[in-house]
């Protein structure tokens, strides 16, 4: 035991990035139960919406959009979401479903679509970005 205190005393600097580094490994680990939306796999966002009816949200602007989003997606860019989100006409316990260009954008979102009363609210792990590396489909219709 004297040596681990030793150990401390002379090495403070490796003792407070290995306390930061597991803060931020606890942090990764609960992100989704502090936050409440939980991040999915394409695939698992795949099936809530053909299992659950999900409603798909695509924050990203008109031109990313328009470049190629998920099929029966919403076009609602992060910088209109307060305004749309009142105006939206669906069930609060449906399942929503986030996605941005590469998954930042849907976390800040995920917080004021919670607020909007809805109940269960995802995010798509990598946004597009993870959609296209799973080798899933976008259209442009």
């Amino acid at each position: 035991m004297d040596r681990i205190i030793e150990f401390v005393g002379n090495h403070p600097y490796m003792i407070a990035l290995w306390v930061a580094l597991a803060a931020l490994l606890l942090w990764n680990l609960l992100a989704d139960n502090i936050g409440g939306a939980k991040s999915l796999s394409p695939a698992e966002a795949t099936r809530l919406m053909n299992h659950e009816d999900a409603l798909l949200l695509d924050l990203r602007g008109k031109s990313d959009y328009d470049k190629g989003h998920i099929l029966n997606a919403r076009h609602m860019p992060s910088a209109e979401l307060d305004d749309q989100l009142g105006k939206l006409k669906a069930d609060k316990s449906q399942p929503v479903v986030l996605c941005c260009a590469n998954g930042l954008e849907s976390q800040r979102a995920a917080r004021k679509v919670q607020q909007a009363g809805f109940e269960r609210v995802y995010l798509i792990k990598g946004g597009i970005g993870g959609w296209r590396e799973a080798s899933l489909p976008l259209t442009r219709e």
